[in-house]
């Protein structure tokens, strides 16, 4: 049996003897529950009705004679233009390649997809001068599933940029990363030509051109880039979650270095710099971004926090001023805020040092500072080291501001 599509609201169906059974044809992409007057082997066979996803079936009967022309004459075109999406085919070389148009079978091309899950939207096949055909353009994975036919009317629109007509699939088709598919194009003998498997196309780097292919269970040659026709297609990059990812960066950038050790700190800076890179990746894979979100995620949670030293006793410093001969004098009291333990305590700074070995819980220690100067022009600091029996002393600074005793 031979199926060939004059036009695309016509089918002729061919081959030896009559119909033995009755045959279906069916005209896709029509506007639901349009009412569709068709003809059979030029005769009128009264009106179908498109169902709710628009497609029109046209019934032959059994023992007609062969060849068999099936017309929607109701049917609206497939539009030129497709339905969203970027072209797959950059550039198309076939000047000096030869056409041909003496086979009745399909051919197209091979191609592998890259680290990323497309979804098709549109299947194309290139115009010569001349063509004016209906082709069904075919989607169909490595172990020979069809995923996808569209109509291509090479004699509505204007090609694209780079020769290409389009139809729109029913359904998109998401092409899994790094899974083999065909597209391929029924050409039939006599009718409109198509380049040889020397023709070359550039390609998105969405996926690559295995080679050429043809056969009802495509047969693919081994050369990268080339093409029969050349066919095409539209696709959309399937989204990545970032989500996970964003969240667990922000988390990391929130925290404070000093708060880490520097071994676990830098493991954190590589995961998280690593992390970046992979968000602001359009080509990133879901795997990558993952992975990115796992790493990131581990390195926080082995983030080793840096020992508390000891607090030290709780003591309570305050500063006043006196003058005395002129002079400028720092009055500095301490106060034991501890509960039960004794402090020791030292003052020192730029006007000499006062030890105090003993001073009792509740208890305050009250030392005074000769300045040998009339007026304190800027501030500074006393340090202070307070200590208890058998815990590391602590020194902390007693802060004082400028001062004058001047009038």
């Amino acid at each position: 049996m031979r199926v060939s599509y004059p036009a695309f609201n016509s089918v002729v169906i061919d081959a030896a003897g009559s119909l033995a059974t009755p045959v279906t044809v069916r005209f896709l992409s029509q506007e639901p529950d349009a009412v569709l007057a068709v003809s059979v082997g030029g005769e009128s066979a009264g009106t179908v009705t498109a169902d709710a996803e628009g497609n029109a079936d046209v019934t032959v009967p059994g023992g007609s004679a062969w060849p068999v022309a099936v017309e929607c004459a109701g049917c609206a075109a497939p539009h030129a233009v497709a339905g969203g999406g970027e072209s797959f085919v950059t550039a198309v070389s076939v000047g000096g390649v030869a056409t041909r148009n003496n086979s009745t079978d399909r051919y197209g091309m091979k191609i592998t997809v890259g680290t990323r899950p497309i979804t098709v939207t549109s299947l194309g096949r290139y115009r010569f001068d001349g063509d004016q055909r209906v082709h069904r353009v075919r989607l169909q994975s490595e172990a020979g599933v069809i995923l996808g036919t569209a109509s291509v009317d090479l004699a509505a629109g204007e090609p694209d940029a780079n020769g290409f007509v389009y139809g729109t699939l029913a359904e998109p088709v998401m092409l899994e990363a790094g899974a083999t598919y065909y597209v391929t194009s029924l050409e039939t003998s006599g009718q409109d030509k198509w380049a040889d498997q020397a023709a070359t196309v550039q390609t998105t780097a969405v996926a690559s051109v295995v080679g050429a292919a043809a056969g009802q269970r495509p047969a693919a040659s081994a050369s990268a880039d080339h093409t029969y026709g050349p066919v095409n297609f539209l696709y959309q990059l399937e989204p990545t979650d970032t989500a996970k990812l964003d969240e667990a960066i922000a988390e990391a950038e929130d925290l404070t270095e000093g708060d880490y050790t520097p071994v676990s700190w830098a493991a954190l800076q590589s995961a998280l710099s690593a992390a970046r890179v992979v968000s602001g990746d359009d080509a990133a894979t879901q795997d990558d971004v993952d992975d990115a979100v796992l790493a990131l995620r581990s390195a926080i949670g082995g983030l080793e926090r840096v020992p508390a030293g000891p607090s030290g006793p709780a003591v309570s410093p305050s500063v006043a001023f006196k003058c005395a001969a002129g002079r400028v004098y720092l009055a500095v009291t301490v106060v034991n805020d501890e509960d039960v333990e004794p402090v020791s305590l030292v003052l020192s700074g730029p006007f000499g040092s006062k030890s105090f070995a003993s001073v009792a819980a509740g208890r305050k220690a009250t030392a005074s500072f000769n300045t040998l100067t009339a007026s304190l022009t800027q501030g500074g600091a006393l340090a202070l080291t307070a200590g208890v029996a058998g815990v590391e002393p602590v020194v902390s600074d007693v802060v004082y501001g400028a001062y004058s005793c001047g009038g």
